[in-house]
C-alpha cells in the first residue's frame, strides 16, 4: 500500500468543506473515492461508500437513493474525520467499531484482531466436529478457545451449537474487555467465561475439554515487514508469531493433549507457509493424530484438525 498523503487529503477536503451547503451525497462519494485512490487504498470506492453510509445512518442501497441530497455541514465534518483516519491506514472496522463475522455483529476496537472470513472456516470445522459428539443437559460439551480476542469464534460457536460451554483465554486484558462486550451483546454470559493469561496458564487445573480451538499469532518476521499498513495497525501481539511464525503454535499444539479428553480435538489456524512444518510436527507426535488440513477460499492450507490419540 502506498504511503498516505495526508497533506493532499486535508487540503482537498478543506476546499470542499467551504462548499458543503452545495455539496451532494453523490459528489461526496466521488470525492472520497478519489482521495482514497490517491493514497493507494485498493477498495477505495467501497470504503468511501461504507464510511459515508455510516455517517448518514443508512445502508449502501439507501446511499444511492440520496445521491442528489445536499450534505449538512455536520455530516460533511463527520465524513472528513473518518476519511482522514482511513487514509492514514486505520481499518474500516476500527472506525465503525463493528465487524460482521459468521453473520453476527461484533464490537471491535484496536485492542483486538479484526475477524476475517478465513477464520469462519475454523468455526465451520469445529461446529461439524462438535455436532457429532454425544452430549446431554446434565453434562454439556466443553470447549477451550486459546487467544479469544474479540470473542468472535466463541460467540459464533455458542450461537450455533446447543448444550455447549466455552472457556476462552487471552493474554490481553483489553482484548477480553472487548470480548465481554460481545458476550453480553449476544446474551451468552452463561455459556462463555473468560480467563486472562498466556496459552494454557489460566486453566492448568482443567483437563477435560472436548476440543481446543485457536486462531493464534502466526505471522513470521519476514511477513510482518510486508503487511499492508492497515494490518500493521492491528495488535502486534495478535499477529506476530516469531521468526517462523510458530512461537505460539508450537506450545499450543504440543501441550494440547494434556487438556483434552481422550479422543478430544484440537483445531487451529495457520499461515500460508506453515503447512509442511505442521504436518512434520504432528507426524512425530505420540499424543496427537493429524486428521486433515482444510484450505481457505483461496486454496491456501488454513485450518488444522487433529485428534488426541
Amino acid at each position: 500500500m502506498a504511503s498516505p498523503n495526508t497533506h493532499i487529503l486535508t487540503s482537498d477536503m478543506l476546499i470542499i468543506k467551504e462548499l458543503s451547503p452545495l455539496f451532494f451525497v453523490g459528489d461526496a462519494i466521488s470525492h472520497i473515492t478519489s482521495l482514497f485512490e490517491q493514497v493507494g487504498i485498493t477498495s477505495a470506492r467501497l470504503d468511501a461508500e461504507v464510511l459515508i453510509s455510516h455517517i448518514l445512518q443508512t445502508d449502501r442501497t439507501g446511499l444511492y437513493l440520496k445521491t442528489r441530497t445536499p450534505l449538512t455541514n455536520d455530516a460533511w465534518r463527520g465524513i472528513i474525520a473518518l476519511s482522514e483516519k482511513r487514509a492514514c491506514g486505520i481499518p474500516i472496522a476500527y472506525l465503525l467499531r463493528k465487524k460482521e463475522f459468521y453473520s453476527l455483529d461484533f464490537f471491535v476496537d484496536d485492542s483486538v484482531l479484526i475477524p476475517r472470513p478465513e477464520t469462519e472456516i475454523l468455526v465451520q470445522e469445529t461446529s461439524q466436529i462438535l455436532e457429532l459428539l454425544p452430549r446431554n443437559k446434565e453434562k454439556p460439551l466443553l470447549a477451550l478457545e486459546v487467544g479469544a480476542g474479540s470473542g468472535a469464534i466463541s460467540v459464533a460457536l455458542a450461537c450455533n451449537i446447543d448444550n455447549l460451554k466455552i472457556i476462552a483465554t487471552d493474554i490481553s486484558s483489553s482484548a477480553l474487555a472487548v470480548a465481554r462486550k460481545n458476550i453480553n451483546h449476544h446474551r451468552l454470559s452463561d455459556t462463555i467465561s473468560f480467563l486472562c493469561g498466556n496459552l494454557y496458564d489460566p486453566i492448568r487445573d482443567l483437563n477435560q475439554f472436548d476440543c481446543i480451538i485457536s486462531n493464534p499469532p502466526y505471522v513470521s518476521t519476514k511477513e510482518m515487514s510486508s503487511l499492508p499498513t492497515e494490518v500493521k495497525n492491528e495488535p502486534h501481539v495478535a499477529l506476530y508469531g516469531g521468526d517462523e511464525g510458530l512461537d505460539v503454535i508450537l506450545p499450543l499444539v504440543l501441550n494440547a493433549s494434556r487438556y483434552l479428553k481422550p479422543e478430544g480435538y484440537v483445531l487451529f489456524e495457520i499461515g500460508a507457509t506453515q503447512n509442511r512444518k505442521i504436518k512434520k510436527m504432528l507426524s512425530t507426535s505420540i499424543t496427537l493424530e493429524l486428521l486433515y488440513i482444510r484450505e481457505d477460499y483461496s486454496g491456501v492450507p488454513r485450518v488444522v484438525v487433529a485428534k488426541r490419540k
